[in-house]
This record gives structure tokens, C-alpha cells and sequence, in this order.
């Protein structure tokens, strides 16, 4: 009895097994989970990003009469620049004029003015720095911003200052996707200007 039993079993389960050999199986998810889930990170991700930093500073520009702004590196929470806060940053220069009816100080500008008046990228400058800087750039505002790693995230906050004032008239915040190519950027720093002797 037992062997009968045994070989019915054989028979029903060799047959089984040999049908679901051929099969493939896929433990992939379907079509419509990928575009749910979409990481994206490409360049037209971090020019829509950076349009709609700028479309909030806009907002508020118009009733302060600026005209020529300098865009300074966005630095991190040690107030060092990240080549992330570098790339953003670049980005941003290069949609204002596409933008909106700003004036954007070359980088090359920026650069040298820090340089000449020892003062490093920051997110926040004191009155005096913002005075030197607004002078020697012959510039209405600074734009300044700062990157925050969250661990799910990376914040982008960005600060426009009158130069005459040292007032913040615009701010702007954003969220971007933490993938394994922004958290690189974000971990590489790049040297800033030094003071001129």
C-alpha cells in the first residue's frame, strides 16, 4: 500500500515539477509601481527644482526694487561647499536671467569680491559683510542657501538679502530626492576662495 501510494505521488509530482521547470518567474513589480516609485535625479530634476526655488524668491522681489543679484555657493550645516551646494547654485545662476528679469554677478566676480574681502560662503553674513559685498559687486541682493541632509531628504533653503539693509526679503525652500549621487555630491567638498595677502 505504501508503495503505491509513493509512486502515485511520484507520478503526479514528476510531471508537476518538470511543467513548472519551464516556467519563468519574475519577483519583479509591475509597469505601473515604477513610474509610482520614480527616483528621479537627472538634470531636468534639478532644473525643475531649482525653478521653483526661483519662483519663490520672485514672488517677493518686485516690491523691493532689486534688480542685480549675487548668487553665493550653498553650504552645508558646517558651513563648508559641498559640490552639490556648487552645482545648485550654478543652476540657479544660469535659470535667473532665463527667468525673470534679474541681473546675475558672474561666479568668476563673486569669487574674486570674497576673495579681495576675506570673507567666506556662509549662510548668514553680518551687516558689514553684506555692505562690502553689495558694493564691491555693485549688486541690490545676495542670494545665500543652505543644504540640510535630513536622512530621508536634503532641504535646499535659500535667503535673498538687501544689501542696504542686511533685511531677508525673500526666502525659498525645496526638498530633493536623497540619492546615492546627491548624498556623493553633497559628502564632496570643493575649496572655497581664501583671503588675497
Amino acid at each position: 500500500m505504501k508503495m503505491k501510494l509513493f509512486s502515485i505521488r511520484s507520478v503526479l509530482i514528476f510531471p508537476l515539477f518538470f511543467l513548472l521547470a519551464g516556467c519563468e518567474f519574475s519577483l519583479k513589480p509591475p509597469t505601473q509601481f515604477k513610474e509610482f516609485f520614480k527616483t528621479e535625479a537627472d538634470s531636468k530634476y534639478y532644473n525643475r527644482k531649482c525653478g521653483n526655488l526661483l519662483e519663490q524668491l520672485n514672488q517677493k522681489l518686485g516690491e523691493y526694487g532689486i534688480r542685480r543679484i549675487a548668487v553665493m555657493d550653498f553650504v552645508d550645516y558646517e558651513g563648508k561647499v559641498s559640490e552639490l551646494g556648487r552645482f545648485l547654485s550654478s543652476n540657479l545662476m544660469v535659470q535667473i536671467p532665463k527667468e525673470s528679469e534679474l541681473i546675475v554677478v558672474q561666479r568668476g566676480q563673486v569669487e574674486k569680491a570674497l576673495q579681495e574681502l576675506g570673507i567666506p560662503p556662509r549662510e548668514g553674513y553680518d551687516l558689514d559683510a553684506i555692505n562690502k559685498l553689495g558694493k564691491k559687486l555693485a549688486v541690490d541682493g545676495i542670494v545665500v542657501g543652505k543644504l540640510v541632509d535630513l536622512g530621508t531628504n536634503i532641504d535646499v533653503n535659500l535667503k535673498m538679502v538687501d544689501v542696504n539693509t542686511g533685511d531677508v526679503i525673500a526666502t525659498a525652500s525645496e526638498s530633493l530626492a536623497r540619492t546615492k549621487y546627491a548624498v556623493e555630491m553633497s559628502e564632496r567638498h570643493v575649496t572655497a576662495p581664501t583671503a588675497s595677502k
